[in-house]
């Protein structure tokens, strides 16, 4: 069965995220919602979530995403390390080729 996050209108929707500026990001819910949160990196690459947006959501989180304005949707290092603290989680990034969806699976950050 196909879950809420996992659809062509959730991709959709991620790659209407993406425009030219810093990163964006947020998170998806168990219901397929998107929802996008301040970045409080503070540089224009780097997408760090404000933690206390995180608080009322965090019971019904299913993924993390972020975007990557001028580059691919490759994995980075800050990437990996994000992703590794979240284990449970599957994660997103949207670049300039498009969505691509990570999944931790023991200490690998891996394609999803």
């Amino acid at each position: 069965m196909q879950q809420p996050w996992q659809s062509p209108q959730l991709d959709a929707d991620l790659l209407s995220r993406f425009e030219a500026g810093p990163e964006r990001g947020g998170v998806i819910l168990n219901d397929g919602s998107l929802v996008e949160m301040t970045n409080f990196g503070d540089e224009d690459d780097v997408c760090v979530l404000d933690p206390m947006e995180l608080l009322g959501v965090e019971d019904r989180m299913v993924a993390t995403w972020h975007t990557h304005p001028t580059t691919s949707a490759a994995l980075s290092g800050m990437d990996w390390d994000t992703f590794t603290g979240w284990p449970d989680l599957l994660h997103c990034i949207v670049g300039i080729d498009g969505v691509r969806w990570y999944a931790v699976k023991g200490s690998a950050v891996v394609n999803a």
